[in-house]
């Protein structure tokens, strides 16, 4: 927002020191002029363009690197669910060992 601001202080600012000097300069002095504010707004645009081009490329690399990260976390969830899962398994084969070895003794 702040750049914004300073952008339209910019421009009002141009327009009038550009207006104070049209009066009683000649044709010539007029063209040359803005022929000079043409390069310089050339070349403000290419640096803008420049810097929306890496911003946008910045945004695809992070969003990317979002995706990848939310599928990890999934995939660590995941895998936290299997391990308690795993935990009960275990727990399940301990009990039917101790019931199978008593009926062995038993025998």
């Amino acid at each position: 927002m702040l750049i914004v601001i300073e952008s339209v202080l910019y421009i009002v600012h141009t327009y009038f020191v550009n207006l104070v000097s049209i009066i009683g300069t000649s044709p010539g002095v007029m063209l040359c002029q803005t022929k000079e504010q043409l390069v310089v707004s050339e070349c403000r645009i290419r640096h803008l363009t420049g810097l929306l081009t890496d911003a946008e490329r910045d945004l695809a690399k992070l969003t990317q690197q979002n995706q990848v990260l939310k599928e990890e976390i999934r995939r660590q969830q995941r895998s936290v669910e299997r391990e308690q899962h795993a935990q009960n398994f275990e727990y399940l084969k301990n009990v039917v060992l101790k019931v199978s070895d008593s009926k062995n003794v038993a025998v």
